[in-house]
């Protein structure tokens, strides 16, 4: 039963706990956006999703989230999300975590320590942890904590969800020196809840790494589905300041605009929380007309790819999954094919779209062949020379940069 005070919750920033919000969109969508399993595509429903804007401190987040939706996306699809271990993914992330590591965490870091990793995966962030003399402990809900248990039996790792019991054994008689929050707060529902566990884990001085994906990133790069089911939050580096802020620690590093990831350093200082409000309105996302922006973009795109007898699409990303929501009509879809370099993909499903995906082979161009990059920018120069290396032929490629879509001819022998 949902009462009063609860109601009233639901309408304060989850960052800045201030009360002055609007709605920016809502609409329907696919409730997950990773390639599945044939037997599995029947269960990716299209379901509606509200996404709200603080217009104080910019932070943009689902309202009225529909707990058990979440639970289902986590149960019956995440085992199929992959991108934490891909190796296309660690070749942009991982070197650019682990140099932030490096020059955020002093000298009397690397002479040991205690670290906690929360949704710690299968463990790959322990070694650099570990050659750095800490000792380490994690967290991770999915059936990936046995592998990483398996992998480093030296660490203890729960095999369950970060304070999901009531003053866990581990967070309420420890502190620990350094904790990292690696693609995990923009998935957590209640933050208020996460926060204050989070704070009972550590002391003054406690340095706290998290990595989100980067709003900013998104609105300054065509980026246009920057919204999923699964995810509850959207940071900017501003609004991720305001709730470490007002949670009792200072941002002392900062890692953004180079790729779709945020990465932050945060200190603890007090276990008094800043009730204090934000005045932080001028740094505010121009989130309405990013949003305008994108529905011009995609009538644009819709009557390109008319143009065409043949639409592939490189790369599973957020790009490729907006133009099937957004910029394609059924007519359009049935010329389409999907390919992705990351094999966990190859012969599963692409919702939206309902084809598979395949690898970079068998494909056959022509005058009318349109090769759309669906990726974020950082993979661009990569993809378009793996599609100059490996198609004959006329085409065409395609892709999004700076609010338009540019064409590039080919003709390769």
């Amino acid at each position: 039963m949902t009462t009063s005070d609860d109601r009233q919750d639901e309408q304060k920033c989850p960052a800045c706990s201030q009360s002055d919000l609007r709605e920016v969109l809502k609409e329907k969508l696919v409730t997950f956006i990773f390639p599945v399993p044939n037997d599995l595509i029947e269960k990716v429903t299209r379901e509606s999703i509200s996404i709200s804007e603080c217009l104080k401190c910019g932070h943009v987040f689902q309202k009225n989230v529909d707990r058990s939706l979440i639970e289902r996306i986590y149960g019956d699809f995440y085992r199929h999300y992959n991108l934490d271990t891909s190796e296309q993914f660690q070749g942009v992330y991982a070197e650019r975590t682990l140099n932030f590591f490096e020059r955020t965490l002093d000298s009397k870091g690397k002479q040991g320590g205690t670290m906690l990793d929360i949704g710690c995966g299968e463990g790959e962030l322990f070694p650099y942890f570990l050659q750095q003399g800490y000792e380490c402990c994690g967290y991770e809900p999915s059936a990936k904590y046995l592998i990483a248990e398996d992998r480093y039996p030296i660490v203890q790792v729960r095999g369950r969800f970060f304070g999901a019991t009531e003053r866990d054994q581990l967070v309420s008689d420890e502190k620990f020196d350094v904790i990292v929050i690696n693609w995990v707060l923009e998935h957590v529902i209640d933050l208020d809840e996460f926060m204050l566990t989070l704070r009972s884990a550590c002391k003054p001085g406690t340095k706290v790494f998290i990595q989100v994906p980067d709003l900013r990133y998104y609105l300054e790069n065509d980026l246009y589905l920057f919204y999923v089911h699964e995810h509850i939050h959207y940071f900017s580096s501003d609004s991720l300041s305001e709730l470490l802020r007002r949670e009792g620690f200072t941002v002392y590093d900062v890692e953004q605009g180079d790729c779709p990831s945020l990465l932050v350093c945060a200190v603890y200082l007090s276990d008094q929380k800043n009730s204090l409000g934000c005045d932080q309105t001028r740094n505010r996302l121009n989130l309405m007309e990013f949003i305008s922006q994108g529905r011009l973009v995609a009538g644009t795109l819709k009557l390109i790819f008319k143009n065409y007898e043949k639409i592939v699409f490189y790369g599973a990303g957020t790009t490729t999954y907006w133009t099937a929501e957004f910029c394609l009509d059924e007519e359009s879809k049935k010329k389409v094919e999907v390919i992705d370099d990351n094999e966990f993909y190859w012969g599963k499903v692409a919702p939206s779209f309902n084809v598979q995906i395949s690898g970079m082979y068998n494909i056959e161009a022509g005058d009318k062949t349109l090769f759309f990059i669906g990726t974020s920018p950082v993979y661009r120069d990569r993809i378009i020379k793996k599609i100059e290396e490996k198609v004959s032929g006329k085409f065409e490629i395609g892709y999004l940069d700076n609010n338009e879509v540019k064409i590039i001819e080919k003709q390769i022998d």
